[in-house]
């Protein structure tokens, strides 16, 4: 068994893996979505949030509680599920922030503009659920 920061950093990290798979499957859904014609209807960016609001809570909590079973820690899917989705709000709330500051500030959006803006939303849930995990068990 690991240690107690060996623990809390796999399920971090394997939370992260969950959410960053969100952010990449939500991104290429909106890239094709934009790449066939339906950026007419609705912007490709709304695309990404939907599908990354949906299934981030859900896989970020599945890596946090992967993480904790590998770790011999027991915890709540669901509460979990409940942490990734405050974290998901935290983050969206701060990226959305920042993506209008960049768009200020630059006016457009640069690269390094775009990192921060995936990190507003990778981190915060995996954060969250990591959290939740081991204060519920």
């Amino acid at each position: 068994m690991l240690t107690s920061w060996g623990t809390y950093a796999t399920e971090f990290g394997l939370a992260t893996a969950g959410s960053l798979c969100a952010f990449i499957g939500g991104y290429t859904v909106g890239c094709w979505w934009e790449e066939e014609g339906g950026g007419e209807a609705v912007h490709p960016f709304y695309v990404v949030l939907g599908i990354y609001g949906i299934t981030c809570p859900f896989l970020t909590a599945g890596g946090a509680c992967l993480g904790g079973r590998i770790c011999e820690q027991k915890g709540s899917y669901w509460r979990t599920v409940l942490g990734s989705f405050v974290g998901e709000a935290a983050g969206l709330g701060a990226g959305l922030w920042y993506k209008n500051f960049a768009y200020e500030k630059h006016h457009g959006f640069t690269p390094a503009d775009f990192l921060v803006f995936k990190l507003c939303l990778v981190i915060p849930p995996a954060l969250g659920a990591t959290i939740t995990y081991n204060l519920w068990r």
